[in-house]
């Protein structure tokens, strides 16, 4: 059976996208829609919810909605390749390699009041960053993350309304405090914890064998769903400041083993439901 999902409740939009960001990233994949919801079923959403999650990613531009003689089908547009690119290079590359914490990135901003929709896809994409706060306004990261925050700020026309500063930290004074009041490193020691409890029994390549194709599938989309939530709780801090270094590369050690052994069966399971022959008859959906 799949490992279950404990962290954040999984949501259909956010599924069904990181379930086309695995399957359909190439240009010219398409999904059929009855495939898809039939995918979204496996987790545990009805019919409706699983159409209306992909009506609103279309209405979003995430997906776009093409007709095949009867059957409708859809693709992931430039937009959203884009995003999840950005994306995967930051989930990819999470915890590779160890940081130092020699730099730190420190940003301060005021956005105006009449901008709170971007203010607030700010701070999100900040904590996917690795950078806790303070203050409402004032963020942290142990990283260098000048370049990751422009962009950012660029992105969402916000780039006059932040100040930037990349330096080290004093080493008389040691950022114990500023550690506690930003991040609450023991939730994320939780995570973890429940991560390796969840999907270590995978490490064996006799367990992931065991799994059908369909739970291989299911299983997979799961621990990747998790994953890409440790980016946004977890600062990356050295072991000299708190953090927990030898966890998270424990955590990221199983992740590449897990989710590189369960890509044929998973693939295989995808395909089989969402892809089958475009030229064979369907009813609509």
């Amino acid at each position: 059976m799949p490992a279950v999902q404990r962290s954040a409740p999984l949501q259909p939009q956010d599924l069904a996208l990181t379930i086309a960001g695995t399957h359909i990233r190439e240009p010219g994949e398409r999904v059929w829609s009855g495939g898809f919801v039939q995918l979204l079923k496996e987790f545990g959403f009805s019919t409706e919810a699983s159409r209306a999650a992909l009506a609103r990613l279309v209405q979003r531009n995430l997906l776009e909605r093409e007709m095949d003689g009867r059957r409708a089908l859809y693709t992931l547009t430039e937009h959203a390749v884009e995003l999840l690119t950005r994306g995967d290079d930051r989930i990819f590359s999470f915890g590779r390699p160890e940081t130092t914490g020699d730099v730190w990135t420190i940003l301060w901003h005021a956005i105006p009041e009449g901008r709170r929709a971007e203010r607030t896809r700010f701070a999100t994409g900040l904590r996917f960053l690795g950078f806790g706060s303070v203050q409402d306004a004032t963020w942290f990261a142990a990283h260098d993350r000048e370049a990751a925050v422009t962009e950012l700020a660029t992105s969402l026309n916000l780039i006059d309304h932040i100040s930037l500063f990349v330096g080290r930290m004093s080493d008389q004074v040691p950022p114990g405090l500023l550690v506690r009041e930003a991040w609450d490193l023991a939730a994320v020691d939780d995570r973890y914890t429940r991560f390796v409890d969840d999907y270590g029994h995978l490490r064996r390549a006799g367990e992931r064998r065991a799994l059908s194709p369909k739970d291989a599938f299911v299983t997979r989309t799961l621990m990747l769903h998790q994953f890409r939530g440790f980016p946004f709780v977890d600062p990356e801090l050295p072991a000299a400041v708190g953090g927990r270094p030898q966890l998270r590369k424990r955590v990221v050690a199983l992740f590449d083993v897990v989710y590189a052994g369960l890509a044929d069966a998973a693939n295989a399971h995808f395909h089989e439901v969402a892809q089958p022959a475009f030229s064979r008859a369907a009813p609509a959906a």
